[in-house]
């Protein structure tokens, strides 16, 4: 092995590949709503193929997404499966979703709003449960809308609260909620900013699950644009009127003021709250350097309860991806959308503020992955292809097709080549193929170098074969792992018991020592079943999207 080679391995193979499955064990991705087992929807799951995940009278649809894109006023979607969502989903107007008893699980961090986020009229939610897991500020939100209802539905989680009617008119009926421990209230009865419609919100038979939290909470900003909004105007220092106007329309319970100019549904022992403490001083608000584009604010400083505004200015061919606000302790602030586009707002704490955003592809013609027809610029894995096609690390088919694949189950030939291109490419011997590689494919050169480096073997069923288009197993990449961290001199005797999975047995011999390997260094932690177990699922594959976006967030975490 040359001198170069083994740098290569030492720096790329070990620390990107094992930082990868650390940080996204080779599972399949559920960026997409998907059946709880993990299969994307349209893949296998226990649900007929013929009804989908989520159906409209009758028509099957392969995401809970293309049934609501779909969906047109009057009709009502049904949910046929459990799903988990990594993006926010919104309903279109008029439109039912039932969940007839299933889950809807997030799985990955919304920065603003809900799991679900109503902007449209006559929308109805039931027979639903939403669990937000601590990865949404709420689970659902109401903004600006009329006619909306949750009927007989449980509502796990959300940071802030359950649900929030922000402006809008919204009933609530035989529903639990159970918001994560820390949040503030079950339901907030909200005016953002720039809101100008009272909310109304009708209670019927709700269970509040949290002892800590209020059943309902208003804010002292919703509090003074009540009084803005009211007809006639109220005194903005008069808290019983304010106070008396939203109970006008808000049924179910009633609101009592509060500390800090806010009102909740508990009725305070005290009937005359605290004066207000004084004004405190300006705080510093810091404003992360960003690539991409520009990030200003509207003060340097500020007190708390400010409002500061953000204003993001993308250059050509970027759009904004993302907007964070953090205090000095290191907990997010919310960030609420501006009056234009590309502004945001927040309301400053009690201390200092620093202040990121990204900048993302539009998925224009500058765009890396523009040039590939299958690929989708509104899809989960379009950076992911973008920073794979940029770095070299993943090309397009050869074929003339100009489709990169990205759904395409992933084979042992293009794993290699994907380790080949970001080894630079070095000449190979193609002395080395085994019987079924043919000398002149495409992969020939990347095969006979991951053979040499011994990254890759043949099989070791005396055929002699490298199997250059089968996929590459869960178990087979534990192995590949295992041989990079090996000839990078690392101790590779750690083993785990692989007793508390059902499926252990599944684990090839050959592969059973780089499963126990790579388990107890975390790479892999098995798949979550429908029942909450894990399995190991040793014969489970992925696609080329998902093996991209594994590669970009092993590059980010190792600074590459």
């Amino acid at each position: 092995m040359s001198q170069s080679n083994s740098g290569w391995v030492r720096r790329r193979t070990a620390v990107l590949l094992t930082a990868a499955l650390a940080a996204a064990p080779m599972l399949p991705v559920t960026a997409y709503a998907t059946g709880t087992d993990g299969s994307p929807s349209g893949g296998s799951s226990s649900q007929p193929a013929d009804q989908g995940v989520a159906s409209i009278d009758g028509t099957p649809y392969e995401s809970l997404e293309l049934a609501l894109a779909a969906a047109q006023k009057g009709q009502t979607v049904t949910l046929n499966q459990n799903v988990e969502v990594a993006t926010q989903l919104s309903i279109p107007e008029g439109v039912t979703l039932d969940g007839a008893g299933h889950t809807l699980t997030c799985t990955a961090a919304i920065a603003n709003g809900g799991v679900i986020d109503v902007t449209s009229n006559d929308v109805t939610i039931k027979d639903l449960v939403v669990n937000a897991g601590g990865n949404a500020k709420h689970g659902i939100q109401f903004y600006c809308a009329t006619g909306g209802v949750v009927e007989g539905c449980t509502v796990n989680g959300g940071r802030y609260t359950s649900v929030v009617v922000n402006g809008a008119e919204v009933s609530i009926k035989g529903t639990t909620l159970n918001p994560d421990e820390g949040a503030y209230a079950h339901v907030e009865y909200g005016m953002g900013s720039g809101v100008t419609s009272i909310p109304s919100v009708a209670l019927e038979d709700v269970t509040a699950g949290s002892d800590a939290a209020p059943l309902v909470y208003v804010d002292a900003a919703t509090m003074e644009r009540v009084a803005q909004n009211s007809d006639p105007q109220i005194d903005a220092s008069d808290t019983g009127a304010i106070v008396e106007a939203i109970n006008k329309n808000l049924t179910g319970t009633q609101i009592y003021a509060g500390e800090n100019g806010g009102a909740t549904s508990e009725k305070p022992a005290d009937p005359n709250p605290d004066p207000q403490p004084p004004a405190a001083d300006p705080e510093p608000v810091t404003v992360s350097e960003a690539t991409g584009g520009s990030v200003s604010v509207s003060a340097e400083s500020a007190a708390k309860g400010e409002k500061v505004t953000i204003t993001l200015t993308p250059e050509e061919g970027k759009v904004v991806g993302s907007v964070k606000v953090v205090d000095a302790d290191g907990n997010e602030v919310e960030v609420s959308k501006g009056q234009s586009d590309n502004e945001y707002t927040f309301e400053m704490p009690a201390s200092a503020v620093t202040v990121s955003a990204t900048f993302v592809c539009d998925g224009g013609e500058s765009c890396p992955s523009h040039g590939f027809a299958d690929v989708d610029p509104s899809s989960w894995y379009h950076l992911a292809v973008d920073w794979a096609v940029q770095t070299g690390a993943m090309h397009g088919y050869a074929d003339g097709s100009g489709n990169f694949g990205p759904e395409d189950t992933l084979t042992r030939a293009q794993m290699a080549a994907v380790l080949y291109n970001m080894a630079n490419s070095p000449e190979a011997d193609l002395s080395g193929l085994l019987a079924d590689c043919d000398e002149g494919a495409w992969y020939a050169d990347a095969v006979a170098w991951a053979l040499e480096q011994g990254v890759f073997h043949g099989y070791a069923d005396g055929s002699g074969n490298f199997g250059p288009d089968d996929s590459l197993t869960r178990e087979q990449a534990a192995i590949v792992l295992m041989n990079a961290a090996e000839l990078a001199g690392e101790d590779v005797s750690q083993r785990a018991d692989l007793s508390e999975y059902p499926d252990a047995g599944d684990v090839s011999s050959y592969a059973r020592d780089a499963m126990e390997w790579a388990v107890e260094r975390g790479l892999i932690s098995g798949v979550e079943t429908e029942d909450g177990g894990r399995v190991l699922d040793p014969q489970g594959t992925c696609d080329r999207a998902q093996l991209a976006a594994l590669l970009m967030n092993a590059s980010e975490q190792s600074g590459e």
